[in-house]
């Protein structure tokens, strides 16, 4: 009877499955499209076919998308946006209501090809199949609680060997498929699960070789986004040209850094962070100015963080809660840092470690640890300001803690004190944070610090219904004019800032935006309510009880601190430092969710089999065993934050002392491995077809379609690089010329207002 109860529930899962994505089991129909329109730039347009179901709204499950096939092949970007068919090309489609928007794969008019979309034989509506699903999960947790508890012993004996398993798999497929498995990191979904799962599973494990695999496990995606970027050169949406090219604001942050590690100093202000180009700047020296070698250690900075993260988390929501939570700060990392010149990369590492002694700190009551990670977090919000309310949130958290773990027999005064001594000490810590980049401009800045920064043109976006790039295009940079404005507004009308709180809180919710890296809305609204469970788990839940408080206070913080750093102006980027907190929430909430199921499927085999039947299977979705404090643990987290801080204040001081000195003659150019690309129309040796280059490209174009399409009409054999000389970038035809070609600049980037514009004179060489 219970074996067949268990395959009733892989039938049950199966035909769920199939009915929900049944074109992934081979049930679909196929039709060639006809009358294709051309529409402006790379747009393609036809009918869809008569007989062919459409495409059904889904607002949990991801859509059975149907698939275009060019001559046999398929189309590469499904639901991609109209203007990103129609700037980026290359294969991108949608299916929009009747019509079918696409464009080529290799973006040459359709004369001659054959086009074809295969959908799924039918579709189902989806309170239909959320039926479906909740009945065969439930028989799945049944059919573990009677009859495979075996299988829960069995996983938890070999948990961490099952993740080597997995991390052999995946290191395998980038060793014979380098290209295809790195981009599926950056494109795709199942890669980075199977890799989250990896590092939950290691985690379990507590002899040092798991840890060791589980740190190279952890810079997978490092060595991903090499191959990426790197050999691959592909091109991020806003902040990357060919794996090569810094772009939009990493740019003056690569000039930044580039202008430190050459002279000692740099003249570009820009938006007065100066902790995270300080930091790059040591690498690129210690580098010998390889920018891809130098974008690999930030990136195997802040995935070596996630490592020791994930060692701490597991010990509290087991290997699921884990991976989901690295899963997260993967999807945000890479979209905003992995492989690209961004102040997240050092955020986001702030982040973590702040994490980790936060976590350590709870669960040994070390004061120490727990002033170490208010001080991680606040140098990582310097780097990239964001969820600033987080910092005296946690501060608060500190006294009561003090408060609480005084003698219970002292007086009322004798416990306040040193919680107000332990609140006044965080407040300084985090004060000092921010006192650092004030002191690391003041010894690597020429020119004097703007005041307010950032901040007056995010606030006068929210009081004018606008973004900050309005006031800051409009006044030149002038952020001491704006905040005056933004004094005057207040005053006036008051009204304004409940406005645009109001309208704040409103794309939150719409948007999801805290869990949204990418276009896709699904996940961010998944993850927005797993949080919120997770936080309820937090106190109801006595394993997770010692983080309820500072987690209630941190989630406070971030929710206080989103009409600052609102959704319009940068998404989720200035939440680089509080991302690992955010992630951890929805982590708990899986956990919890699992639980819950276990919980209900074991009752309810109970009343089916009138007995108390055995625990539900499986370390995957069961909390894992407390283990005693592990000392090295705290030891080795205070070592990877002194090594950061190491990095970010000292050496690049250091290093000032002693620059490189570029030499007073700029030209010829001076290309250096890692910070240049060849490019060759005719099949050169040891360089990237024009084609792949121009493909590569799309991303880039979809989002910037004029610089896109400049980038893309440069013809021939050239190289594109930076030039260490002057660092500017530049695309010089082959052989390379003996002056300077008579560039126009087609971009200007705005630095200090006394120093008038750094221009990029990017443009193809003259014939």
């Amino acid at each position: 009877m219970r074996w067949g109860l268990v395959l009733l529930a892989v039938a049950a899962l199966l035909v769920a499955s199939v009915l929900s994505f049944p074109s992934a089991f081979g049930l679909t129909r196929s039709s060639p499209l006809q009358g294709i329109n051309k529409g402006p730039g790379f747009l393609l347009s036809a009918r869809l076919p008569d007989g062919l179901p459409r495409l059904r709204d889904r607002m949990i499950f991801f859509p059975d998308v149907p698939v275009v096939l060019e001559d046999g092949q398929p189309l590469g970007f499904a639901m991609a946006a109209r203007k990103e068919i129609e700037n980026g090309g290359y294969g991108r489609y949608r299916i929009a209501g009747e019509a079918v928007l696409f464009s080529t794969r290799d973006g040459a008019p359709p004369d001659g090809k054959q086009f074809v979309i295969v959908s799924s034989a039918f579709q189902l509506r989806e309170p239909i199949l959320l039926g479906l699903w909740a009945l065969a999960l439930l028989l799945a947790g049944v059919a573990l609680s009677t009859s495979l508890d075996g299988l829960g012993r069995f996983l938890r004996k070999w948990e961490a060997s099952m993740g080597l398993i997995l991390s052999l798999g995946i290191v395998t497929a980038l060793a014979l498929r380098p290209a295809s498995t790195a981009d599926q990191f950056f494109e795709g979904l199942a890669v980075p699960i199977l890799w989250a799962l990896s590092l939950g599973a290691l985690a379990a494990g507590r002899a040092p070789r798991w840890g060791v695999a589980l740190l190279i496990t952890s810079l997978y995606p490092a060595a991903a986004a090499w191959i990426h970027y790197g050999v691959n050169a592909a091109s991020h949406d806003s902040f990357l040209v060919a794996g090569t090219i810094p772009w939009s604001d990493a740019w003056i942050h690569f000039v930044q850094a580039g202008g430190i590690a050459l002279d000692g100093h740099t003249p570009a202000a820009f938006n007065g962070r100066f902790l995270y180009p300080a930091y790059f700047s040591g690498l690129l020296r210690i580098t010998n100015f390889h920018l891809q070698a130098a974008n690999f250690l930030v990136s195997a900075a802040v995935l070596a963080s996630l490592a020791l993260v994930c060692v701490v988390v597991r010990e509290r929501i087991s290997t699921l809660g884990t991976a989901a939570f690295a899963a997260l700060c993967w999807l945000y990392f890479r979209v905003y840092g992995c492989g690209l010149v961004m102040t997240e990369g050092l955020g986001l590492a702030c982040g973590l470690l702040g994490l980790a002694c936060l976590l350590q700190a709870s669960q040994n009551h070390r004061n120490r640890l727990l002033f170490l990670g208010i001080f991680m977090l606040a140098v990582g919000s310097s780097a990239r300001p964001g969820a600033l309310f987080v910092l005296p949130a946690l501060a608060l958290h500190a006294g009561i803690q003090a408060f609480q773990t005084t003698t219970p027999a002292a007086s009322w005064f004798h416990r306040l004190v040193p919680a107000l001594g332990a609140l006044v000490l965080s407040l300084a810590l985090v004060g000092a944070a921010f006192l650092s980049n004030r002191v690391m401009m003041g010894a690597l800045y020429e020119g004097q610090p703007q005041a307010f920064g950032n901040f007056a043109f995010t606030l006068n976006g929210l009081l004018t219904g606008t973004k900050w790039d309005v006031s800051y295009e409009a006044t030149n940079g002038d952020s001491a004019a704006v905040m005056s404005e933004n004094v005057r507004l207040l005053r006036s009308e008051p009204g304004r800032l409940l406005s645009g709180i109001s309208r704040a809180y409103g794309e939150l919710l719409e948007k999801g935006f805290l869990f949204r890296f990418g276009a896709e809305k699904r996940l961010a609204h998944a993850a927005l309510i797993l949080a919120a469970l997770g936080l309820a788990a937090c106190w109801i839940r006595p394993g997770l009880r010692a983080d309820a408080l500072w987690l209630t206070l941190a989630a406070a913080g971030i929710f206080a601190s989103i009409p600052f750093a609102p959704p319009w102006d940068a998404e989720v980027r200035p939440y680089a430092a509080t991302v690992p907190i955010q992630s951890l929430l929805p982590g708990i909430g899986i956990f919890f969710l699992v639980f819950l199921w276990k919980h209900s499927s074991a009752q309810l085999a109970a009343l089916l089999f009138a007995a108390n039947p055995p625990s539900p299977a499986g370390s995957f979705a069961e909390h894992p065993q407390q283990e005693p404090p592990i000392q090295s643990q705290a030891l080795l987290t205070g070592l990877a934050c002194a090594a950061l801080l190491t990095m970010v204040f000292p050496v690049p001081l250091a290093l000032a002392r002693f620059p490189a000195h570029r030499p007073p003659d700029s030209w010829p150019p001076d290309f250096r491995p890692g910070s240049f690309v060849t490019i060759s129309a005719n099949s050169m040796t040891n360089a990237l077809p024009l084609p792949a280059f121009r493909s590569g490209l799309a991303n880039f174009a979809a989002n910037r379609p004029q610089e896109g399409r400049d980038i893309a009409s440069i013809e021939g054999n050239f190289i594109l690089g930076i030039n260490w000389n002057d660092l500017k970038s530049y695309a010089i035809a082959l052989p390379l010329p003996l002056a300077p070609p008579a560039f126009q600049p087609n971009r200007t980037i705005q630095t200090d207002p006394a120093l008038g514009s750094a221009q990029n004179p990017l443009m193809p060489t003259p014939p």
